[in-house]
C-alpha cells in the first residue's frame, strides 16, 4: 500500500509544481525550443491542461490500485501502478499538444509517442501472458 500512496503523492505533487511561470524550466521540449517555437505554445492553457491530466491520472491510479490491493491481486496492482500512469500521461500529452500547440508534431514527438506505446504494449503482453513473472509483495 505504501507504493500506491507514494506514487499518488508524486504524481499529484508534480501537478502543482509545474506552472506557466516556470514552464520554461520544467516542460521538456518547451524549455529547449527557440523563442519563435515557444511563441507557438499557448502555455497559459497547456500547463493547466497537463496538470489536470496528471491529477486525474493520479486519482485513477490511486483508486484502481487500492481496489486491486484490497482484493490482493498482485498482477492488477502492478498493472495499475505501471500502466495507468503511462497511459494517462501519454493521452494528456498527445491531446494537449494537438489542442494547445500551433504546429504539427515534430519527428521526435512521434518517436517518443511510439516508444511509449511500444512500452505499454510490451508490458501488457507480460501482464497477460506471463503474470507469474511479476513479483510484487503486497
Amino acid at each position: 500500500m505504501t507504493s500506491i500512496i507514494i506514487l499518488f503523492l508524486i504524481l499529484f505533487g508534480i501537478s502543482f509544481i509545474v506552472t506557466p511561470s516556470n514552464a520554461k524550466y520544467t516542460l521538456s521540449g518547451y524549455n529547449t525550443a527557440s523563442k519563435e517555437e515557444q511563441a507557438k505554445y499557448d502555455i497559459n492553457k497547456l500547463v493547466p491542461y497537463i496538470n489536470r491530466g496528471i491529477r486525474i491520472t493520479a486519482i485513477i491510479t490511486l483508486i484502481t490500485s487500492s481496489i486491486a490491493y484490497y482484493f490482493e491481486n498482485k498482477t492488477i496492482v502492478a498493472f495499475c501502478l505501471s500502466m495507468i500512469p503511462m497511459i494517462g500521461i501519454l493521452i494528456t500529452l498527445v491531446f494537449g499538444s494537438l489542442k494547445y500547440i500551433d504546429k504539427k508534431a515534430s519527428t521526435s514527438n512521434y518517436i517518443a509517442y511510439i516508444l511509449i506505446l511500444l512500452t505499454i504494449l510490451l508490458s501488457l503482453y507480460l501482464f497477460i501472458y506471463h503474470p507469474d513473472k511479476i513479483n510484487l509483495d503486497i
